[in-house]
C-alpha cells in the first residue's frame, strides 16, 4: 500500500477532526478553495508557513508534522530559524556546498 500523499494526509487529518473544509479555511485564514487543492494534489506548492499553519490547527506534530514538511520539499520554520539564528555556520556550509556543486576540472597529462 502506498505511503498517503501530503494532500491525503492532509485531509485525513481535517476528517479526524471532524471539520469541513469551511472549518478549516476559518481557523487556519487559508482559503477553502487552497486547501481543497492541496487535498487533492492540485496545488503544485504551498509555503511552510502555511503548512505549519495547518499542522498546528490540526494538531499534527512529531513525526507526521515532519513527514508533512518533507513532502512539501520545506523546511519547517523551527529549522529555518535555526539557520539564520547561526548564520556564520550556515554561510560556511553553503560556501562548502557551493563548492561540492561546482564541476570537478580534471587535469590532463
Amino acid at each position: 500500500m502506498k505511503a498517503p500523499t501530503l494532500g491525503q494526509s492532509i485531509r485525513q487529518a481535517r476528517l479526524a477532526r471532524k471539520l469541513t473544509l469551511r472549518h478549516l479555511a476559518d481557523l487556519s485564514m487559508v482559503s477553502p478553495t487552497f486547501i481543497s487543492l492541496v487535498e487533492n494534489d492540485k496545488q503544485p506548492t504551498i509555503s511552510a508557513l502555511t503548512l505549519d499553519t495547518l499542522a498546528q490547527v490540526l494538531g499534527v506534530e512529531g513525526e507526521q508534522r515532519r513527514r508533512w514538511f518533507f513532502l512539501a520539499k520545506k523546511l519547517p520554520p523551527e529549522v529555518t530559524n535555526t539557520i539564520f539564528r547561526n548564520f556564520e555556520q550556515f554561510d560556511v556550509i553553503a560556501t562548502m556546498g557551493n563548492l561540492l556543486a561546482q564541476p570537478r576540472r580534471h587535469k590532463t597529462p
